[in-house]
């Protein structure tokens, strides 16, 4: 039995943000500049062929052996922090998230974001 796809990927610091999820047949995501401004607000038409891509990229960079949280104990305190929900159609699941600490392959996971969101976020680096 097919599972109920979850896609969700939320970040931010103090302003800048983004929020890319798959809500029903869309993929939904909003961006905010340095100072917490809307900039973006994009609904986009979900492609099954980008949705199949984007999970077979999820097993190459093995997000499902990311582990649970990142964190640099040591940061600042208004440092950029990151959530990914996940679960794919077989019923993989994955939750993950950080505060300015990353999975080593976490650039490829944007990478992939932006391909299927039809979105270019990269303010994290």
């Amino acid at each position: 039995m097919t599972k109920k796809e979850v896609i969700f990927f939320d970040a931010g610091a103090y302003g800048p943000y983004v929020k890319c999820e798959l809500i029903n047949d869309q993929l939904e995501s909003e961006y905010g500049d340095f100072h917490g401004d809307k900039m973006l607000d994009l609904k986009v038409k979900s492609n099954e062929v980008k949705i199949i891509s984007f999970w077979k990229k999820m097993d190459e960079i093995n997000v499902w052996n990311w582990n649970k949280t990142y964190n640099d104990e040591m940061a600042i305190t208004d440092g950029f922090t990151w959530e990914i929900k996940l679960r794919n159609r077989d019923g993989k699941s994955k939750y993950s998230s950080g505060y300015e600490k990353y999975p080593r392959n976490y650039k490829k996971f944007i990478t992939a974001i932006n391909k299927l969101f039809e979105i270019k976020i990269d303010f994290w680096d």
